[in-house]
Formats: structure tokens, C-alpha cells, sequence
């Protein structure tokens, strides 16, 4: 091995396992899960029943965390239908309280709710729809991936800018100074 090829295969490693986990993360389960919370804003309504609203606590190495479990009823086409789908992108769980027990007040046992329903499966339904807030996991995953996309693009870029100047000898001009620069 050349004495300097274990930093090259480093940021190979590397800016390929963050590109990889971006990609992964952002693009293939972050956008798509962002993009359907977009688009069950435009879902069809209709009325629903409050079955169970819950706020449940689970301890563990990093303290408690806290999830809201709604459970619904709604009817359609003479079908009827039961979910815990607060909004798209499945189970939350946070350590503020305060934050999930807001969202448990909003429902009450049989409390008359709109429910949004996806039009091709309609056992899909949501309370919540849409993006949320910034910040929230739906938002989260997608903007983690494409930190971790950057990064790594930036360390495969500049491994390919190393290539670049170890096969064809280029020198930026902005690290080029003349000799007399440095004389007294």
C-alpha cells in the first residue's frame, strides 16, 4: 500500500456510506413519506368516531417517552373501517409531555372527528393531515438524508478533485505563490 492511500480509501468509504445512508434515508423513505403528506391533504373526508384517546408513557435508558394513541371509527360504502393513524408516517414518540398530551386533548371519546381517507386504499386514513410542522419526523428523516447526501457527495468530490490533480499535475492558482512572495 502507498504511503497516502489510506486517506483516499477512507473518504471513498466514507463519502460512500453517507451517500448511501442519504440516499437511503432521504430519497428513498423520507421524500416519498413527505410527499404523501402532501398529497392526503387533497384525500377525501369523511365523518368518524372516537373510539380510545390515550397518552401512553414508556421508560427507558434516556428517560420517558411519551406517544398519543387515538384510536377511530369511520364508515364508507357500507364498510366500516378502524385505524390509530394520527397522521402519515406511522408512531411518534417524544420526551415532551406536554406535546403529546395536547394532541390527546383534541379527542374524546365519541367525539364526531373528520377523517381523511386515501381514495385507492381506503382502510388508509389519517386525522392529522399533511406536513405538520418542520421539524416533526416527516420532516426530520428527509432532512437528515440529505445531510448525510451532501457530506458525502462533497468527500467523493474531493476524492475525485485529488485524482484530478495527482494524474494531471493541476495546481490551484490560489495556492501558487511566487518565491518572492516569501522573501523578506
Amino acid at each position: 500500500m502507498k504511503p497516502g492511500s489510506l486517506p483516499i480509501i477512507v473518504l471513498l468509504l466514507l463519502g460512500g456510506v453517507f451517500t448511501t445512508i442519504g440516499i437511503v434515508a432521504g430519497l428513498v423513505i423520507g421524500l416519498p413519506i413527505l410527499n404523501g403528506a402532501k398529497v392526503c391533504e387533497q384525500w377525501p373526508q369523511t365523518q368518524g368516531e372516537i373510539l380510545d384517546a390515550t397518552l401512553h408513557g414508556s421508560q427507558g435508558d434516556d428517560g420517558t417517552t411519551y406517544t398519543a394513541h387515538v384510536t377511530y371509527r369511520y364508515s364508507l360504502n357500507g364498510n366500516e373501517f378502524e385505524s390509530d393513524r394520527i397522521w402519515l408516517g406511522g408512531d411518534y414518540s417524544t420526551s415532551n409531555r406536554s406535546k403529546m398530551s395536547e394532541i390527546i386533548s383534541k379527542y374524546s371519546v365519541g367525539q364526531a372527528v373528520t377523517v381523511y381517507y386515501s381514495p385507492d386504499v381506503p382502510s388508509v386514513a389519517v386525522l392529522m393531515p399533511g406536513v405538520l410542522m418542520p421539524g416533526e419526523p416527516l420532516c426530520l428523516l428527509f432532512a437528515i438524508g440529505m445531510v448525510f447526501l451532501a457530506v458525502g457527495s462533497l468527500l467523493l468530490v474531493g476524492l475525485a478533485f485529488m485524482f484530478v490533480r495527482s494524474f494531471t499535475g493541476f495546481q490551484s492558482a490560489a495556492l501558487q505563490f511566487p518565491d518572492a512572495a516569501f522573501d523578506d
